[in-house]
C-alpha cells in the first residue's frame, strides 16, 4: 500500500513510502527512523496515537517538535 508522508522541519521533505497492510504509524515511524518523542504526529490531517493503523492513501505528517530551555 502506498502512503505520502511528509516530514515538516526546517528543510520540509515530502516522499511516497510503501508499508505493509494494516501496518501502524509506529512501524512507519521505526521505518524511517524517526524518535516518536521529537515528532507529532498527524494522518490526515488529525493528531495521530502512535498505535493507529495505516490505509491506503493515507497522509501522514511528522511535525518536528522543537524544546528547551
Amino acid at each position: 500500500m502506498k502512503i505520502l508522508v511528509s516530514i515538516l522541519n526546517p528543510l520540509e521533505k515530502k516522499k511516497a513510502v510503501s508499508a505493509k497492510e494494516n501496518s501502524s504509524l509506529r512501524f512507519l515511524q521505526k521505518q524511517l527512523k524517526l524518535n516518536g518523542q521529537t515528532f507529532v504526529s498527524r494522518i490526515n490531517g488529525k493528531i495521530a496515537h502512535p498505535e493507529t493503523i495505516l490505509n491506503e492513501g493515507d497522509k501522514v505528517e511528522f511535525i518536528g517538535v522543537i524544546y528547551g530551555g
